[in-house]
């Protein structure tokens, strides 16, 4: 897989995440939705727009993983430090550990982009 195909395929798998989420926060009970994303509904009405892909990207997916956690996710390692140096995930490390996500200004340029 090359990088700008991981790219991709990273964008729509946010995207198709993201409509899950906004599906699931009108259509599940409050106990479903519970179980699924380990938060309680609070209430607001969510809308298609930038201001729910923040409260998407961080709260229920950032695709927060371990390089290990990509690979198993089908992506090469090689391809994953490759999108970090080049900005579009972002890293940080806990205990020894390196996660690699996709930031909110990331979150905010696929939005942009993937609905044109």
């Amino acid at each position: 897989m090359t990088v700008s195909e991981a790219r991709q395929r990273i964008k729509e798998e946010f995207m198709q995440k993201y409509y899950e989420w906004l599906n699931d926060y009108v259509n599940l009970s409050d106990h479903d939705y519970g179980w699924k994303y380990g938060w309680q509904k609070n209430g607001k009405q969510y809308k298609d727009n930038q201001s729910s892909v923040i409260v998407f990207v961080k709260y229920m997916f950032s695709a927060f993983r371990t390089d290990d956690e990509w690979e198993k996710a089908g992506y090469e390692r090689e391809v994953i430090h490759q999108l970090n140096r080049e900005g579009f995930l972002s890293e940080t490390s806990r205990k020894w550990v390196r996660y690699r996500y996709i930031s909110q200004a990331t979150a905010k340029q696929i939005y942009k982009e993937m609905k044109q």
